[in-house]
């Protein structure tokens, strides 16, 4: 006589596990897509440190320029954006907000083109116009990933000294974005 196999056992553990197995994924899955919570940019491994040194080239005219070329001795706000970047747009009249109080207090606003082709940076720039005194060109991206880039946009303050003090993931849409970005450059300046 044939012994019966116990397959309720299996299927239990199989009803029991795989439920597990699919809510780790997806769990995962979810923290990826959502990307790094404003939290996560305090504990940046870049945030206190040098800015790193990187080759980029100017927009209008595809010279190579270095990062202590385009930064000198002055601080600058580096933003970070692309053509096909919707919140990039969105912050765009931000930025232009942004600028004059920048220039008063002696601060460049650097804007670098992220994986992006140059005609494609120059009709954004000429739609939603251009607030930046330098503007650079990633288009292959490694400089930028190598900085740490999550993904567009993406706001630095580098001080005087090089340093970066600042790190915002995402647009500044708001008056509250900007006085968080003014905060920081005026305790480092």
């Amino acid at each position: 006589m044939a012994k019966k196999i116990k397959k309720p056992i299996q299927i239990n553990i199989i009803l029991i596990v795989l439920p597990l197995v699919v809510g780790l994924v997806l769990g995962v899955l979810w923290r990826g897509l959502a990307g790094p919570s404003q939290d996560d940019n305090q504990n940046y491994a870049r945030l206190n440190q040098p800015f790193p040194a990187m080759s980029l080239t100017l927009l209008d005219s595809g010279k190579e320029i270095t990062s202590d070329e385009f930064r000198g001795n002055s601080a600058m706000v580096i933003n970070v954006f692309a053509s096909w970047c919707g919140p990039c747009v969105a912050e765009m009249p931000m930025l232009k907000k942004l600028k004059p109080q920048l220039a008063n207090l002696q601060v460049k606003l650097v804007g670098i083109n992220w994986q992006d082709k140059k005609s494609a940076a120059e009709l954004f720039l000429k739609t939603n116009g251009n607030p930046f005194d330098i503007l650079l060109a990633d288009s292959d991206g490694r400089a930028m990933i190598n900085m740490g880039l999550v993904g567009v946009p993406e706001t630095y303050f580098i001080d005087k000294n090089g340093i970066v003090r600042f790190r915002k993931i995402g647009p500044i849409i708001d008056d509250k974005d900007m006085a968080g970005l003014l905060d920081v450059i005026k305790k480092w300046q």
